[in-house]
């Protein structure tokens, strides 16, 4: 009976075409940004609730003399300072309080420092005038005095020169709220994508292995061999390869069926990815002929695996039809040499195999009268 085609992996995947992403990302994009501007929202407003206490706090009364300056928020700066000018006449005493005011780098308009002397010398306790420029304004204050003099505050508020990444810095709510974001996007896009990402994956290690065995096809295996014993010649070391050939398989499947050939062939192949190193290279290389590069070990200890591997299968019991069935292989060992290519390297270890073949299966050659190697 003919094995049924394995399904392709995209078949078994659930597919998303470019439209339903867009308005994926698009609805997750939009129910983002209002769920951030919300949260942005309630920590702006607790900020200005903050900076509301620390303004009227600031704006009290102090001893005498002081001068203080400070930040509301990464966003509101306040100055605050303090002097005292005569009171002889109004117009003397907005004109000494003018020239102190013009000093003052917070009150930069004529016109703002004029209202604000002018009244404070006419007897108003408080004035608030604003400079015309971003919202800052000023408040001008008389503390008090005799009748010579009068002690004034000024108290400048304005928005500070501050760029966005020193705002997020400075402000830990919001650099959460950033990171969190950052999060969410990622997250989405990666859920979005996995089952992309999956099935891609399972493609390209398709066309790079042997469905039945696993172990690498022909074409990639050389590839990877050809990479290896380059390596190899530029820096130095070794590399050794065994040619695998399962014994008398023909008779398998004369005598079990086809379907008992590719489970020894599964079988086989399992095995010998399972026994060798990470790093190891495992290929089918025809019917039922695999091939092992390894890197980094001499000739006679890769013979040593070699024949480890050799008893390992031949000890591995198949019941096809009721009966048991035990399965050997012969092996083929050469190592490279300085001068080799790799199709010298692989004649070598194709010519010991036949050795194996003809010293009675079922062994391992690693060495012969003709081609010597490390």
């Amino acid at each position: 009976m003919p094995r049924s085609t394995p399904e392709h992996p995209l078949q078994s995947e659930r597919r998303l075409q470019p439209i339903f992403v867009a308005l994926a990302s698009g609805l997750f994009g939009f129910v983002l940004a209002l769920v951030s501007l919300q949260i942005m929202l309630e920590i702006l407003h607790a900020q200005v609730e903050s900076d509301l206490r620390t303004l009227a706090e600031t704006i009290r009364n102090a001893p005498d003399g002081s001068t203080s300056s400070g930040t509301l928020s990464p966003m509101v700066s306040i100055a605050k300072s303090r002097t005292e000018v005569p009171r002889s006449t109004a117009d003397i005493c907005t004109e000494r309080l003018v020239q102190w005011l013009d000093g003052q780098a917070q009150v930069s308009l004529a016109e703002a420092r004029t209202a604000l002397a002018g009244g404070v010398c006419r007897g108003a306790a408080v004035v608030v005038t604003p400079e015309g420029e971003g919202g800052a304004f000023t408040v001008l204050r008389a503390l008090g005095g005799d009748d010579r003099s009068v002690r004034v505050e000024a108290t400048t508020i304005r928005q500070s020169d501050i760029t966005g990444i020193r705002f997020l810095l400075s402000n830990p709510a919001m650099m959460g709220l950033a990171i969190s974001i950052s999060l969410s996007a990622g997250l989405f896009g990666y859920f979005l994508r996995r089952s992309q990402y999956r099935a891609y994956v399972n493609i390209r290690q398709q066309a790079f292995t042997d469905e039945l065995s696993g172990a690498l096809r022909r074409e990639q295996f050389l590839a990877n061999v050809r990479q290896t014993v380059d390596r190899v010649h530029e820096m130095g070391g070794t590399v050794s390869l065994l040619a695998i050939d399962l014994d008398h398989f023909k008779s398998i499947n004369d005598s079990f069926g086809h379907g008992a050939g590719d489970e020894v062939i599964r079988s086989c192949g399992r095995l010998l990815s399972a026994a060798v190193r990470d790093g190891d290279i495992v290929g089918r290389v025809g019917g039922e002929e695999f091939a092992i590069l390894l890197p980094n070990l001499p000739k006679y200890i890769a013979a040593e695996v070699a024949d480890r591997l050799r008893k390992q299968m031949a000890s591995h019991a198949f019941c096809f039809d009721g009966r048991d069935l035990f399965v050997t292989m012969s092996t083929g060992v050469a190592s490279l040499m300085s001068t080799d290519s790799i199709e010298a390297l692989m004649d070598r270890a194709d010519r010991r195999l036949y050795l194996a073949k003809a010293h009675g299966r079922n062994c391992v050659v690693w060495e012969d009268d003709d081609n010597h190697d490390y």
